[in-house]
């Protein structure tokens, strides 16, 4: 890597954790986009979606990319279809409102792998809630977003290497 990569790269990071710290408390999810060429490009959105449109996705090739999650929730099934297996994002990132930063580093994953870990993360938080039902239905008191977050975290940990990703996570200036 050249010297202007390796700025680029540093500059990129000082934005992204600038955002986040600005953007962790709020109740709307808001997004940036570091691209692959280094500008850095922000999105509003509601209480629950930021990404989706095609136009997003494409700027996301070899791109880092943020946002918050005001529900404390880790990445959602539309968080890893569009910006890991359509994106193909170099790194994906959130922020929960409680300030923990969740990443997931793409290492070289081929689209295979990407769609596979996207297939698989959506049948894992099938399995996580089929769970959570069947333990409040016995009355078991559980915080859904808690019960998610844990079980995906874990899945993520000890799975995502397999698919050519890194799981990572911290809480805010770590």
């Amino acid at each position: 890597m050249g010297r202007g990569s390796s700025k680029v790269g540093s500059n990129s990071s000082t934005k992204i954790q600038s955002f986040e710290k600005s953007i962790y408390k709020g109740d709307t999810e808001k997004a940036m986009i570091i691209t692959a060429d280094g500008k850095a490009l922000e999105f509003g959105g509601n209480e629950k979606h930021v990404f989706g449109t095609n136009e997003d996705i494409k700027k996301m090739e070899g791109a880092t990319a943020t946002h918050n999650h005001p529900n404390d929730a880790i990445f959602s099934n539309t968080d890893i279809a569009n910006g890991i297996a359509k994106g193909n994002l170099k790194e994906m990132r959130i922020v929960t409102k409680s300030g923990e930063i969740h990443s997931l580093v793409n290492n070289g994953a081929t689209e295979t792998q990407r769609k596979a870990f996207s297939a698989n993360y959506r049948n894992q938080e099938m399995k996580a809630n089929n769970n959570l039902n069947a333990k409040q239905r016995r009355g078991e008191n559980v915080d859904k977003n808690e019960y998610i977050k844990q079980h995906m975290e874990k899945w993520m940990t000890n799975h995502a290497e397999e698919y050519g990703l890194e799981y990572k996570k911290k809480k805010m200036n770590d």
